[in-house]
């Protein structure tokens, strides 16, 4: 493994998939400057996501024409392009529609790095390999809402997207350095569809996968606001508890990839989604401050965790030829159901009854389904 190859691929990971959680420590303030409910708000994630879900959809589709090394590298200059966008929006109809191009091109990144980091791991080590790697995901919510708690007091919201823009461009030199030349392309993913939707063990693992970022991505990206307007709290201390209560969930991910290679996925998935859905409604119930903290940072953890096994189970499960497309499914069918679609309906269902009736229905369902994953296979190289 070339691991300077490595840590510039963690790098970038580490800013692309801080693109989706960028909007929701500056939700309170664009709420006030734009004068939105909390459900117009909470479209903003829904954006984002949906432009996720279009360019993972086309995913095997684009690495099979470009290869992946030009895809990871179109990814990046068209993200940080369009967050310069974000940052000199006007309304919130040209913030929305600056954020439907960002997420549209981080949603390119993902199936196509995972491509490359696998085919330079042998398959009993890609658990490890893919965990250590999205380590970067892990503590990129961390580290946004504590860059958020930092600038908000001092300066407006636009400037935490125009860092990132910065950011992302210096990490595109490291990259085309230490990147590992690919042999060949995917092949065009004709039938991968067919044959990912009706895969008993990929279907399961999408529906754990959507409960799994209702209950962190998406609650993630309305717990500022939650903290605000039905807590009470400062923006600053909201945006500095959600930021340090993800902390310990930085190593999660490589905790449940190691855990994979040993105990294989029905364990490790099926635990992660469980304890995931639980911990959202002690967030809801408790109303203790230390007991909140306590259910956040457990939350975090098992949901971090989930997603970097379910990559590497993924990669287990079907063939290196189709691996990005199915990651692309699997992954847009996740955003598009718990993460575009669940922050606008937990912003109404605030609106209309609370804000805890909302999170409290998301994790109930989650505890509710997690025993399915007794039926995922534990095979290698076809989806069974």
């Amino acid at each position: 493994m070339n691991y300077r190859f490595l840590l510039a691929a963690w790098y970038l990971w580490f800013l692309v998939f801080g693109t989706r959680a960028s909007v929701s420590p500056v939700l309170p303030a664009v709420e006030d400057e734009f004068h939105l409910s909390h459900g117009a708000a909470g479209s903003l994630v829904m954006v984002m996501g949906i432009g996720n879900v279009g360019m993972f959809l086309a995913a095997g589709l684009v690495a099979s024409l470009l290869g992946y090394r030009r895809v990871l590298v179109l990814s990046v200059t068209l993200a940080a392009g369009f967050l310069t966008l974000v940052s000199l929006a006007p309304s919130f109809w040209a913030m929305a529609g600056a954020l439907f191009l960002v997420g549209a091109s981080a949603g390119a990144f993902l199936p196509s790095m995972l491509s490359i980091l696998t085919a330079g791991v042998p398959p009993h080590r890609w658990g490890t390999a893919i965990g250590l790697f999205d380590t970067a995901a892990s503590l990129s919510v961390v580290a946004i809402p504590m860059l958020a708690s930092v600038l908000l007091p001092v300066t407006t919201w636009r400037w935490l997207f125009r860092i990132m823009t910065g950011a992302l461009v210096v990490g595109l030199g490291p990259f085309l350095l230490t990147a590992p030349p690919v042999q060949g392309r995917p092949a065009l993913p004709r039938g991968s569809l067919r044959r990912t939707f009706g895969s008993r063990s990929l279907l399961i693992l999408i529906l754990l996968w959507v409960l799994c970022t209702a209950n962190s991505m998406a609650l993630y990206s309305i717990m500022p606001l939650y903290l605000v307007k039905a807590r009470g709290m400062e923006i600053a201390l909201a945006n500095s508890i959600v930021g340090l209560t993800r902390l310990p969930s930085v190593l999660a991910p490589i905790l449940t990839g190691w855990l994979l290679d040993r105990f294989g996925g029905r364990v490790v998935l099926g635990g992660g989604t469980a304890v995931a859905g639980g911990a959202s409604c002690a967030i809801a119930l408790f109303r203790s401050f230390p007991l909140l903290v306590a259910a956040m940072v457990v939350n975090a953890v098992a949901a971090n965790g989930f997603f970097a096994a379910g990559l590497a189970y993924i990669a287990r499960l079907v063939g290196p030829r189709e691996q990005a497309a199915t990651t692309g499914y699997v992954g847009a069918t996740g955003i598009l159901l718990g993460f575009s679609l669940m922050p606008p309906l937990l912003g109404v269902v605030a609106d209309r009854l609370s804000f805890e009736a909302g999170i409290i229905m998301a994790g109930g369902v989650t505890v509710l389904l997690s025993p399915l994953s007794r039926w995922l296979d534990e095979g290698s190289g076809t989806a069974g």
